[in-house]
């Protein structure tokens, strides 16, 4: 990211008390994201993510390259399972009606009201789903099954864990 050029220069022109300022900086107006101003999970500390079970040098930004345009995304490897953390615009009322999803039912994560779902299709239970509402947007937690053969426990049951172990570096 570049400089905050047009900040820079409000802070000059205040010393100019009487004087006309205006600022203009080359280059092509973009309009503003929708996911500015979203938590990025890519900031939770190393020590926090090792002790959830996570090795942070696994950290991919975005999911398999993918970017979003309506998410911030970050995910890390586990011993048999892989965390993604969102932060996105979709509310969980949108997700509750998508039919991609199914299973919803209440969970509390720390005190948050949450909600725990899966996909509609996953003949294995390979993914499962936590997510709260935030003043900033909705945290999904994903938990993605990479076990071959026996699973070693429940992939909700890690999810749940995991998003109870790193909800206080979650904004409010």
């Amino acid at each position: 990211m570049s400089p905050d050029k047009p900040g820079i220069a409000a802070s000059l022109c205040g010393f100019a008390l009487l004087a006309a300022c205006t600022t203009s900086v080359p280059g092509t107006a973009v309009p503003p994201s929708p996911v500015d101003g979203l938590f990025v999970s890519c900031t939770i500390p190393d020590d926090a993510l090792v002790a959830a079970g996570l090795d942070p040098a696994s950290e991919s930004v975005g999911f398999v390259g993918e970017q979003f345009t309506h998410a911030k995304l970050c995910s890390w490897d586990g011993p048999w399972y892989n965390i993604g953390i969102f932060a996105m615009t979709d509310t969980i009322e949108q997700i509750r009606t998508h039919p991609r999803y199914t299973g919803f039912r209440d969970v509390a994560i720390n005190g948050r009201d949450a909600v725990l779902f899966r996909k509609a299709y996953d003949p294995r239970d390979q993914y499962c789903f936590v997510g709260y509402t935030t003043q900033s947007g909705t945290i999904l937690f994903l938990g993605i099954d990479h076990a071959v053969g026996e699973d070693p426990a429940d992939i909700c049951a890690v999810v749940t864990e995991v998003s109870k172990a790193l909800d206080h570096h979650v904004p409010g």
